[in-house]
C-alpha cells in the first residue's frame, strides 16, 4: 500500500467526520437560531448564535488538521508517516464527529426539556421553537450552565486537535 494514500485517506475523513459533526450540531443549534426572530433581544440573540458557532468550530479544527496533513504528502513520504498522518486524520474526525453528535444531543435535549416546562406552566401546546426561549431553561442564570456544556463538548474536538497536532508534528515535511 501507498503511504500517500494513507495519508489522503486519513485527510478525506477528517473532512467527512468533522464536517458531519459539525452539520449535526448546527442542524440541532439551528432550532434555536430560527427561533429568535418572534422577538429578539440581546439574551435571545446571543444564546441563538452560540449553538451555530460552536458547532461551526469543530469543522474548523478538521479544516486545519486536513491543510497540515497535505502540506505533508509528497512522494517521498515513508510509510509509517503515512500511517502516522491516517491516525492524525481519524483522530480528529473522530473526535471532531462525537463532539457534534453530543452538541445536537445536548441542543435537542434542552429543547424538548424547555417544550414541556412551556407546556406544563401555560396549559397550551406551544411549538418547540417558541417554547425553548420562553421556558426557565434559558434564562440568564442558565445561560452561563449552557455556555459550560457547550464548551466541555468542544474540548473533546480540542483534545483531537492537539493530539492530531503531535501526530503531524512528527511527520517531516
Amino acid at each position: 500500500m501507498s503511504s500517500v494514500l494513507f495519508a489522503s485517506v486519513g485527510a478525506a475523513m477528517l473532512l467527512v467526520f468533522s464536517g458531519a459533526g459539525s452539520a449535526h450540531a448546527m442542524l440541532h443549534g439551528s432550532r434555536i437560531t430560527l427561533s429568535r426572530a418572534t422577538q429578539p433581544t440581546t439574551f435571545r440573540e446571543f444564546v441563538s448564535f452560540v449553538p451555530v458557532t460552536v458547532g461551526g468550530v469543530v469543522n474548523i479544527y478538521g479544516l486545519i488538521v486536513s491543510v497540515l496533513i497535505a502540506s505533508r504528502i509528497d512522494a517521498s513520504l515513508s510509510l509509517d508517516d503515512g500511517y502516522r498522518l491516517f491516525g492524525a486524520g481519524l483522530c480528529m474526525g473522530g473526535t471532531g464527529l462525537f463532539s457534534g453528535l453530543a452538541m445536537g444531543k445536548f441542543y435537542s435535549a434542552v429543547a424538548n426539556q424547555a417544550s414541556e416546562e412551556t407546556c406544563v406552566e401555560d396549559g397550551r401546546e406551544n411549538s418547540e421553537n417558541q417554547a425553548l426561549l420562553s421556558s426557565n431553561t434559558f434564562r440568564e442564570k442558565s445561560s452561563k450552565k449552557f455556555i459550560c456544556v457547550l464548551l466541555i463538548f468542544e474540548a473533546g474536538a480540542l483534545y483531537g486537535l492537539i493530539a492530531s497536532l503531535v501526530l503531524i508534528g512528527d511527520v517531516p515535511k
